[in-house]
C-alpha cells in the first residue's frame, strides 16, 4: 500500500453513481460520490512501454467495472429476505450483496477490495472516500495490510456452500454477489455457467488491441502511445 504523503504524485479517480440501498423494508434512493487514489507500479521485468500499457489497461478496467456495474445498483444485505426476493425476480438493476446492513462504512471497504482485485499488480489502490446524499457523514478507507479489511470469507456470509471460495469483492471478475450451490448441481457446472471472469479477459484483449494495434508475438510496438499515471519504481 502507498500513502499520499510518501509519493510526490498520484492519481485520483472520481465517479458519481445512483442507486438504492435496502434498509429494513425500505428501498432508499441514494447518490454516491466515490473518490479513489491510485498509482502505477512498474514491473522490472517489463520495458517502460510495456509497463505503461499494463497500467493503462488496469486503469480502464476500473472505469469499465464502475460504469457497467454501479449505476442503478441495489445494495442489500445478502441474507435479507427482501434482497433474496429481488434477486429471484431478476430485475434489470444489479443487486450488490454485502455481508451486513448496507451502510457506507462496509460499502467503502468492499469497493476498495474489489478495486484492488480488478487493478491487479499494475495499480495500487490507496485511500478511497465514499459520500452518500442520504447522510451527512462520509467514509474513508485506507488499509495498510490486507488483514485490515473487516470483511468475512464467503463461507461465513453465504448460507450453505458458496460457488466460489473467495467472496465477490476479492475476485477479478464483474460479480457483485455470491450464491450458494443448490442441490443437484455441481460447483464446476455453476462456475462454467455463471463466471464473469471471461468478460474481464475479453476487455483486456480489446484494450490491448486498441492501444497496440501492431502487436505481434506479445511484443509492444515502440511507437505506441498510452496515458499512464506517475509511476513509482
Amino acid at each position: 500500500m502507498f500513502s499520499e504523503e510518501s509519493v510526490t504524485s498520484y492519481m485520483t479517480l472520481e465517479c458519481d453513481f445512483h442507486g438504492n440501498r435496502i434498509i429494513g423494508r425500505s428501498l432508499v434512493p441514494v447518490t454516491w460520490n466515490l473518490t479513489i487514489s491510485l498509482i502505477g507500479v512498474e514491473d522490472s521485468k517489463l520495458s517502460t512501454n510495456e509497463n505503461q500499457t499494463q497500467i493503462t489497461i488496469a486503469y480502464q478496467r476500473l472505469n469499465f467495472w464502475l460504469d457497467s456495474i454501479l449505476d442503478n445498483v441495489i445494495v442489500a444485505d445478502r441474507n435479507d429476505p427482501v434482497a433474496e426476493q429481488l434477486f429471484v425476480c431478476q430485475l434489470d438493476n444489479v443487486i450488490m450483496h454485502v455481508p451486513s446492513e448496507p451502510t457506507d462504512d462496509i460499502l467503502c471497504q468492499i469497493l476498495h477490495a474489489k478495486m484492488s482485485a480488478l487493478a491487479g499488480s499494475s495499480l495500487i489502490i490507496g485511500k478511497i472516500t465514499l459520500k452518500a446524499n442520504d447522510t451527512r457523514s462520509s467514509y474513508m478507507f485506507y488499509p495498510v495490510e490486507e488483514s485490515d479489511y473487516e470483511l468475512p470469507e464467503a463461507s461465513d456470509y453465504v448460507e450453505g456452500e458458496s460457488v466460489y471460495d473467495l467472496p465477490w469483492w476479492h475476485r477479478n471478475d464483474m460479480d457483485v454477489h455470491d450464491i450458494s450451490i443448490p442441490e443437484g448441481v455441481t460447483k464446476e457446472e455453476l462456475i462454467e455457467e455463471l463466471s464473469t471472469a471471461y468478460i474481464v479477459d475479453e476487455f483486456n484483449k480489446e484494450m490491448m488491441a486498441t492501444i497496440c494495434p501492431g502487436l505481434e508475438d506479445n511484443k509492444l510496438e515502440d511507437d505506441s502511445t498510452t496515458w499512464t499515471p506517475t509511476v513509482v519504481k
